[in-house]
């Protein structure tokens, strides 16, 4: 991704995180990705909140790596780290759709739900990408 696909990229979550605060929050990780290894993707990990969706991490990744930069709501914290992806030893997937019924047993909202779990090197480290919202919100 070009620096303006990038930025293209970071917009859309500028719903759930002030684009100040995304930006800073992952300008340095993305400064450290070699330059021969440029991002290729974003990913979002969303959860349910109390009455709305939470922006909980952002995934960068390259040919490479996956950064995982975890978005902190007090301004002041910077939480990332990065791991290769040649040493992924495992991938687990659940997916589902939740429906949400009024009194008058309607669904008023369909949500779909994922949880990507990535396991690396056999040690039990890894990464939970998360994801609720509606399908239109789907970005994967």
């Amino acid at each position: 991704m070009n620096t303006q696909q990038l930025d293209d990229a970071l917009r859309q979550y500028e719903k759930y995180v002030e684009p100040v605060e995304l930006a800073r929050q992952s300008a340095i990780a993305l400064a450290l990705f070699p330059g021969d290894d440029p991002v290729t993707n974003v990913l979002p990990s969303i959860i349910a909140g109390s009455g709305t969706a939470v922006l909980t991490s952002l995934f960068f990744i390259s040919k490479k790596l996956i950064c995982e930069v975890r978005i902190k709501a007090d301004g002041k914290t910077l939480d990332f780290d990065f791991a290769s992806r040649e040493y992924v030893t495992n991938v687990r997937v659940q997916e589902s759709t939740h429906q949400i019924r009024d009194e008058n047993n309607e669904i008023v909202l369909e949500l779909a739900t994922a949880a990507i779990q990535v396991i690396f090197h056999y040690s039990g480290v890894g990464c939970n990408f998360e994801f609720s919202g509606t399908e239109e919100e789907r970005t994967y």
